[in-house]
């Protein structure tokens, strides 16, 4: 979750409900977690202005889980809104969502503090989502799987569509935010999945960044007050999917 002075920004919707898939346990699912993390996080569905995917996999794309919200407009970027048309990319109907759909060019920006930058490879449009301000935070979405790939960036998954480009945007990525004050907030590294990037040999590594929420605030009081804006300029507000 990513919140400005001006918008709150929901960053990859995971798997959702409602929506048909080939694996059991992510097909049609109907249980409250979704709901329940975003209060646990002290937001409501009221709250959000933006929901945006990194690319358009079905762990990834907010495809169904869209209707959860009454005002969020659902943001992707045009490549990888042509490539979500194909069977690559699994169940991943490419509908906008009765108008609440907004197709973008991969160098949009929201506001004054958030924009998209390409990091293809993993996927052919594949978005990395930053902090405008000095980068204070970038959410990279599956340009890495697991902290090996940080360790040696030259290592690529097999759901990679270009394997060596990912390891060359992988790299570049790495480099850019290691051994800065830039918080990283990846999909799929547990427990570290907010961290900084240091320097490690010829590879690299996280170090987790401890997050928290103010003790006993509403969602209102997190998403508009002062307090919560200076938490998210600062690349520490956040919560796993």
């Amino acid at each position: 979750m990513v919140v400005t002075p001006h918008h709150t920004i929901f960053v990859d919707s995971c798997i959702g409900n409602n929506k048909p898939r080939d694996l059991a346990g992510w097909s049609m699912k109907t249980d409250d977690t979704f709901i329940r993390c975003l209060v646990a996080a002290c937001f409501s569905v009221n709250d959000i202005d933006y929901v945006m995917c990194t690319h358009m996999h079905v762990d990834h794309v907010p495809e169904g889980a869209l209707r959860v919200w009454p005002t969020g407009v659902q943001l992707r970027e045009c490549g990888e809104y042509e490539n979500g048309k194909s069977d690559l990319y699994g169940q991943c109907p490419a509908g906008d969502r009765g108008g609440r759909g907004e197709i973008v060019k991969d160098n949009h920006q929201i506001g004054d503090h958030a924009r998209l930058l390409p990091t293809p490879g993993h996927t052919p449009g594949h978005l990395a989502f930053f902090g405008k301000r000095g980068d204070d935070a970038v959410m990279s979405g599956d340009l890495m799987h697991s902290p090996l790939q940080e360790r040696y960036p030259e290592l690529s998954v097999n759901f990679d569509v270009d394997q060596a480009e990912s390891a060359n945007t992988r790299r570049s990525f790495l480099e850019r935010y290691c051994d800065t004050k830039t918080i990283c907030c990846t999909a799929h590294f547990v427990p570290q999945s907010v961290a900084r990037i240091k320097r490690w040999g010829e590879g690299f590594k996280c170090e987790s960044v401890r997050v928290a929420f103010p003790q006993g605030a509403s969602a209102s009081r997190v998403v508009r007050s002062p307090r919560s804006r200076a938490i998210s300029d600062a690349g520490e507000l956040g919560h796993k999917q």
